[in-house]
């Protein structure tokens, strides 16, 4: 350990801009193959010391929780690491490939999963390691897990039925740091493919006929799947066809003081089942609050709740539609994308009017810019507005022109 840390330090210490431009390339594929070295050696010491026990000494419950606490990668990291760890102590050839960098951790993953799910296949996997460190070599850890499977079924293609039974299926949700939501998990085919349709569909509204503004268009697929899907939720919730949580229907709570509302500055909180649980910025506060249903709460000197008032919009249905009606698209510069939230030009929080000349349509992306993301919007909403991006350049919106009607032609 003195040795590699030594080594480390060292790497540490060298100011890598100074090396030179034509050996680039050799030394990200020689650090990659150490890195590999490091990740063969952490699984197999992993595992002993899942086997010794010793974690109990510490009060841990297991190795893994043991690895979570003290390497603070999380759960999912330190458990895959055992793991695998298991795994390339019953197939050592391929545990001192991984040590030498000859294949890596995706390698030894895509193996794992066939070791779980062909336990009739273990004697032939023992026997054929020779045969899996040659494919893994040859092979990106993907294209590597289809060459495995073709190979089990070779071996015994019995045991490989009766181990490619269906998967569990499973769709898992849960809150990280900010408030932010990781989602991910396994699909049944048909519900898979009716998910991405919908999805696709969602993402091509987001820009309709090509005319998205150029410097408006440069997210990613991924990117523009999180707004296609708050419309897929946005439609689904408009229908009123969800039961209720806790008695009320499943709507996004948060609690933000009056001054942080209004002045920017501070945080509010997210809260599940009416009880606060996730920080949020006051941008995300104020963003909900241009187009929500605010609730005053009357708290005392000691910060105890004292009395509340009566719930109301801050857009009335009837001012809304209005709005809706006069942009017809969102209004942001070159964007045709429909309109999921209404804004105020001059923020609600900082007391604008909640009038039509103040207030614009927009999609749930731009309104996302203009409060989180450094844009500025100002203007008459029943005229023209600008839209003015953190470095300046700005486009103008004005309120489109009424569409023609086509009277019948009778001939």
């Amino acid at each position: 350990m003195e040795a590699v840390e030594s080594a480390l330090a060292d790497l540490a210490d060298i100011d890598l801009s100074e090396v030179s431009s034509g050996s680039l390339g050799e030394v990200c594929e020689r650090l990659q193959r150490a890195s590999r070295q490091l990740g063969g050696s952490r699984a197999a010491l992993a595992d002993r010391f899942a086997q010794d026990g010793s974690w109990w000494a510490d009060g841990a419950k297991s190795a893994v929780a043991w690895l979570r606490w003290k390497g603070g990668d999380g759960y999912g990291p330190a458990a895959s690491l055992v793991e695998s760890g298991e795994v390339t102590r019953h197939l050592p050839e391929v545990g001192q490939a991984w040590r030498e960098g000859r294949l890596g951790e995706g390698h030894v993953r895509a193996l794992r999963r066939a070791w779980q799910r062909f336990p009739r296949l273990h004697p032939h996997l023992v026997a054929a390691q020779g045969k899996i460190i040659d494919l893994a070599a040859e092979q990106e850890p993907k294209r590597f897990w289809g060459c495995l499977q073709r190979l089990c079924r070779q071996l015994d293609p019995e045991a490989y039925d009766a181990g490619a039974k269906e998967p569990e299926f499973s769709l898992h949700a849960s809150t990280v740091l900010d408030g932010h939501v990781r989602v991910d998990g396994l699909l049944p085919a048909d519900v898979g493919a009716q998910f991405i349709a919908m999805l696709e569909a969602a993402r091509r509204q987001l820009q309709p006929d090509g005319t998205t503004t150029p410097e408006l268009d440069v997210r990613r697929t991924s990117s523009r799947n999180v707004e296609a899907l708050q419309r897929i939720l946005s439609a689904a919730e408009s229908q009123g066809e969800f039961p209720t949580v806790a008695g009320a229907r499943p709507i996004v709570h948060v609690t933000v003081d009056a001054e942080t509302l209004a002045t920017g500055a501070g945080m509010g909180w997210l809260e599940r089942f009416g009880v606060p649980e996730t920080p949020v910025s006051a941008e995300f506060a104020r963003r909900l609050a241009c187009d929500a249903t605010l609730r005053p709460l009357i708290l005392d000197a000691e910060g105890n709740l004292a009395a509340f008032g009566t719930a109301s919009r801050v857009i009335p249905s009837s001012m809304r539609r209005y709005v809706v009606t006069r942009d017809r698209h969102c209004r942001f510069g070159g964007c045709q994308s429909r309109i999921d939230e209404v804004h105020h030009v001059v923020f609600f929080s900082n007391g604008g009017p909640t009038r039509s000349d103040n207030l614009l349509g927009l999609c749930w992306h731009h309104h996302h810019l203009v409060h989180e993301g450094g844009w500025k919007v100002r203007g008459n909403a029943n005229d023209a507005v600008e839209c003015t991006s953190p470095k300046g350049k700005s486009w103008i919106s004005r309120v489109p022109k009424p569409q023609a009607r086509l009277l019948p032609l009778v001939l």
